[in-house]
């Protein structure tokens, strides 16, 4: 039996108990023990949906050890429990305070390993270039390469949205691999003449390019590439 799913059976046991009893301080003590593993198994019971998540898309989890002591330390509970069902046999001792301390701590562990477990799937099997911030400086700003960065931006920051944050569903986890497999599909054109960038940087700049930029090297690009009518000179006011 899983460890969610005892967590569970004793939450029904507790409920059980807590309406048979007929002393209101009894029922009163069981429904806040009950409260306070309900909390537990909640939270729990989010790992354990982020877990199956995680596999079906392919995420590797890592395996914890520290499950089946905690599943072991809810079973021996739970026996306590069925053979006498009253509080003072959760509370003896240390016995519920040492559960909830271990349920707790499981699913601390739990979901750090989930975390990391998935970071390493995202460094590993997806996307792994560079910020639009640090790709722009490489570039000639051409129109293409300006509007293939454009692109390139939206996408980066959906994708780098979950760079450390697990995604809480599959549809998330898909929108982080389409995100992952339209960014490697953008090219960005590389082999500009250095002319070419010169005059580009020129015009993305406050205050243009001067005509000594307009070589024949780069009439010739925006010729080529049918961009000459796309920039008209005008005379400078000051």
């Amino acid at each position: 039996m899983s460890l969610l799913d005892r967590a569970r059976e004793s939450l029904a046991r507790l409920k059980v108990a807590e309406s048979a009893r007929t002393g209101v301080e009894e029922a009163q003590t069981l429904d806040a023990l009950r409260r306070d593993l309900s909390d537990r198994a909640t939270r729990i019971g989010d790992v354990a949906a982020r877990a199956k998540v995680l596999r079906a898309e392919g995420v590797v989890l890592s395996k914890l050890p520290q499950i089946e002591k905690a599943n072991l330390g809810i079973a021996n509970v739970a026996a306590r429990f069925r053979e006498k069902p009253v509080s003072t046999t959760l509370k003896q001792g240390k016995r519920w305070k040492d559960l909830l301390e271990s349920l707790d701590m499981t699913n601390k562990i739990a979901g750090d390993a989930q975390l990391e477990d998935w970071k390493t799937y995202y460094r590993t099997r997806l996307f792994a270039g560079l910020p639009p911030t640090q790709v722009k400086v490489t570039l000639a700003l051409t129109p293409a390469n300006i509007k293939a960065l454009a692109t390139y931006a939206e996408l980066f920051n959906k994708f780098s949205a979950y760079k450390a944050v697990v995604p809480p569903t599959g549809e998330a986890i898909q929108e982080v691999k389409r995100c992952s497999k339209a960014l490697e599909k953008i090219k960005f054109d590389q082999n500009v003449p250095d002319d070419v960038a010169k005059f580009f940087e020129a015009t993305a700049s406050s205050t243009g390019a001067s005509l000594d930029l307009l070589t024949d090297t780069v009439l010739k690009w925006l010729r080529s590439n049918m961009l000459l009518g796309n920039y008209v000179a005008r005379a400078r006011l000051d």
